[in-house]
């Protein structure tokens, strides 16, 4: 029992003076769609085991980083775009897998699109897929805001 409370212990005092401090998750919030532009939210609903580096690309540009649950709200010019991502598969060996294009999504003005990262669609490798408003609002609601890509 001493053991494991010295170690305990050591722990806690390791993680003070590193400062390890968990990040702030900021709740799922609505945003307003722009009447000249389309919202699309990007998520990553709740998965088996919290996972992070899930970044997302429009038309081939990185905008967003993402953990799981997580989510991001674009906000895009009508028009068709091409949503990819990559994902890094751990966390000690930076290997990234992932599609440059995943879904083609037309878009038109004033609309909001729900567009969840699948890691287990039916098949073999992951996807963005396009969800339906009732089912994308309850799945996100659960989701915490990602982060600009850096």
């Amino acid at each position: 029992m001493r053991v494991h409370l010295s170690s305990a212990l050591l722990i806690v005092h390791l993680a003070v003076i590193t400062g390890c401090k968990t990040p702030e998750r900021i709740p799922f919030s609505a945003v307003e769609c722009p009447e000249d532009r389309a919202l699309v939210y990007v998520y990553w609903g709740k998965f088996w085991a919290k996972a992070d580096n899930l970044t997302i690309s429009v038309n081939a540009k990185r905008v967003a980083s993402l953990h799981s649950p997580g989510y991001y709200p674009l906000i895009l010019e009508p028009g068709v775009v091409q949503l990819g991502y990559s994902v890094q598969v751990h966390p000690i060996f930076p290997i990234n897998v992932g599609k440059t294009i995943s879904l083609t999504l037309p878009v038109e003005s004033g609309k909001t699109y729900y567009v969840a990262y699948r890691p287990w669609n039916g098949g073999w490798w992951p996807q963005l897929v396009l969800v339906d408003a009732a089912v994308g609002e309850t799945e996100i609601a659960k989701c915490t805001l990602g982060k600009v890509y850096e």
